[in-house]
């Protein structure tokens, strides 16, 4: 059965109560089975992240910084109510001061980690060993940056601008043109969608796919730097010493808490990942305020003889007694750091590893991105959607934001001049697919200005460019011919849609007499003619198999550079099969660079097969019989290929042999390719019903 999600569904840390006296319990195991059993796009993902091969910790070294596993991470901060842009000063003061403590604590150059090192090991070296502190100075090996270069679209950012935004993102919304960055939202509770009581909430392990975590405004910040832009941040004292959003980011790469709630039982020994943490010990509760340790007697502990660990980012004392990552959970976080698909160019640092800056160098007088300045962004609409040449073509939702439920559009994207050729490019394709194949909503594409005209393919959804129109790239078939694109969406789950490129280009400069494609004597033959030329380097020869799919080049043809008598030009075209059909398309080269195109043609080299046939054909069961009509191989292979080329199914079969299970291959037109050892016996069309 079909399962529906919100964004609020999902798998929540809920950390820290802006109590003094009590803190909230934590509903870890909850939120994560709920997304489990509700988000099957996370459910398959986690699924295979948890089935990796484990590290014996016994065996793992303690880790070491390399330029292989250190990384810098973009951070973009998004503000929120009660937070606005009346201080923008305040705003990145606040979140470079945050970031910066994020910096030293993940770097282990805190200052106060020698009450773990020094003064707990000192009292009770059994009960704090050393070997459970990090390297001092290296830590995660992870550092974080407040990026300030290539900025989404959307936000309207320039280069040199910090990734700061106002009033636009929320923690219930979360922000997905902001994939790549680690996102921190800054609000209060009731504009995050949370109790009052939580002070941070994050996903466990995060994707880097415009998730991040939330932080209460009144407990961002560093010690001692306060602030107020509409609403003061980091004034809850006991909490103001920025570990809120430490905690949260231990969350966010891949670690648990410290304690269960449930007994004692550590549900830390197998977090999300390939590592176990070994490092602390089985805790039920968490820690209230800091506790008073002088001696092995007096150590806190609620499970028998085991120390909670209080002094961990990733239990609930106060800020001033959590101090560190253990050796283990610096691991955990290396391991989700480097994994996770970060930017690698919204950053431009300085500085050694532990003490990064980043450089920002806003052009406007108050910092505000408004009236065209450059600085913060304090909102304001996104780029209006032009269907024209040279501007961007998106979903319903716009280039900011997931299209919306219920859902019915139809497009049409026309070149602006007669003599142009119009091509569209993907840059992102994600609408809502089937688990076992088809859509729940879709993309239609035609070759014309209405969606009477020709369709090309059938329904497109899917996650991916490539499972877009063209797999990423369509070309108008003539000059001045239009697509429509027609989009629908059903009454659940949206997702991010599709942000492409329109891109016109003028046809030949070259004056093309004909162009003709004709099969002969198992080839086929190119034949064109120009009357004149300019400046003709040459032509690409670009081919595509099938209906669908993508052109790619073939040959080259040198061109006559200026000419003004008639050439002519001719291919031989010999890698081809029977009965599929060619298309053919000229790609002209100036000798200045400059690109265009011909018309296409077709046509197919038809003829019968004398050694198998197919049966049934088209095949409406789930099993394809192999026929031969002449002596069997002893030994052959079968190779079934989609139309764009990729291979679907491969299977070595014995003399006896004769059936393919296809039980698994979705409907829709293949090539089977029939070989016995380098020989190819022959190719045939199969249509899956």
């Amino acid at each position: 059965m079909r399962q529906v999600y919100s964004s609020f569904i999902l798998i929540f840390i809920v950390c820290l109560s802006s109590s003094l006296s009590a803190q909230d319990s934590c509903a870890t195991d909850d939120f994560l089975q709920e997304r489990l059993e509700n988000d099957h796009k996370f459910a398959e993902w986690y699924t295979k992240q948890i089935k990796q091969e484990k590290v014996d910790a016994n065996t793992r070294s303690i880790l070491s910084c390399t330029s292989s596993n250190s990384i810098i991470i973009p951070v973009a901060v998004h503000y929120n109510t009660p937070i606005t842009c009346d201080d923008p000063a305040c705003l990145l003061s606040q979140a470079e001061a945050q970031i910066a403590k994020m910096n030293e604590d993940f770097a282990a150059s805190n200052a106060d980690l020698s009450y773990y090192t020094a003064t707990l090991n000192s009292i009770c070296p059994s009960a704090y060993p050393l070997s459970y502190a990090p390297v001092a100075g290296e830590g995660t090996c992870i550092q974080f940056c407040l990026a300030n270069q290539n900025h989404p679209l959307c936000s309207e950012l320039s280069n040199g601008d910090p990734a700061i935004t106002v009033g636009q993102y929320t923690w219930t919304s979360l922000s997905a043109p902001w994939d790549g960055y680690l996102n921190i939202y800054v609000s209060n509770t009731t504009t995050a969608g949370v109790d009052p009581g939580v002070a941070g909430i994050s996903f466990l392990p995060g994707q880097a796919n415009g998730d991040g975590f939330f932080v209460r405004h009144d407990v961002f910040g560093a010690p001692g730097i306060s602030c107020s832009s509409g609403g003061t941040m980091n004034t809850l004292s006991t909490f103001d010493n920025g570990r809120v959003a430490v905690h949260e980011a231990g969350h966010y790469f891949g670690l648990p808490h410290v304690f269960t709630s449930g007994g004692c039982t550590d549900n830390d020994a197998n977090p999300p990942g390939p590592f176990a943490i070994n490092d602390t010990p089985e805790q039920e509760n968490n820690s209230g305020p800091c506790p008073t340790v002088t001696s092995c007697a007096d150590i806190p502990e609620d499970c028998p003889a085991t120390p909670t660990s209080f002094y961990s980012y990733m239990d609930y004392s106060n800020d001033d007694c959590m101090v560190m990552f253990t050796e283990d959970q610096s691991v955990v976080v290396n391991y989700w750091a480097t994994t996770l698909p970060f930017k690698s160019d919204a950053t431009f640092c300085l500085g050694s590893p532990d003490a990064y800056t980043c450089i920002v160098a806003p052009t406007c007088s108050d910092l505000i991105k408004n009236q065209g300045e450059e600085g913060i962004d304090c909102g304001g609409p996104c780029p209006a959607c032009n269907n024209t040449c040279g501007t961007s073509f998106y979903d319903p939702g716009g280039l900011c934001d997931n299209y919306g439920n219920n859902q019915l559009q139809v497009i049409t994207v026309c070149p602006d001049n007669s003599n142009e050729l119009l091509r569209i490019d993907f840059t992102l394709f994600d609408i809502e697919e089937k688990d076992g194949g088809g859509c729940w909503d879709w993309l239609k594409l035609y070759a014309g200005s209405t969606t009477s005209a020709p369709q090309i393919g059938g329904e497109f959804c899917g996650t991916t460019v490539a499972d877009s129109p063209g797999s990423g790239s369509i070309l108008a078939a003539n000059a001045g011919d239009c697509f429509t694109f027609e989009f629908f969406s059903d009454a659940s789950v949206i997702e991010q849609g599709w942000n492409a490129e329109i891109i016109c280009e003028f046809v030949l400069p070259v004056e093309l007499l004909n162009f003709t494609a004709k099969a002969e004597k198992n080839n086929i033959i190119l034949d064109w003619e120009t009357i004149s030329e300019l400046n003709n380097d040459g032509f690409n020869i670009l081919r595509r198999e099938g209906e669908t799919g993508s052109f790619k080049k073939i040959a080259f043809e040198k061109g006559a550079g200026t000419s003004n008598t008639k050439q002519v030009y001719t291919y031989l075209d010999k890698t081809i099969y029977q009965n599929i059909n060619y298309y053919y398309r000229l790609e002209q080269l100036d000798i200045n660079g400059k690109v265009s195109n011909s018309k296409t043609v077709s046509t197919r080299l038809s003829g019968e097969s004398l050694e198998y046939i197919l049966h049934p054909n088209p095949a409406d069961d789930n099993t394809l019989d192999i026929r031969f009509l002449k002596k069997a191989p002893e030994k052959y292979t079968v190779e079934l290929y989609d139309l764009q080329g990729k291979r679907i199914l491969r299977k070595i079969c014995l003399e006896s042999e004769s059936q393919i299970d296809i039980a698994q291959i979705p409907s829709g037109v293949y090539l089977v390719k029939i070989t016995n050892g380098s020989t190819i016996l022959s190719v045939a069309r199969l249509l899956r019903m």
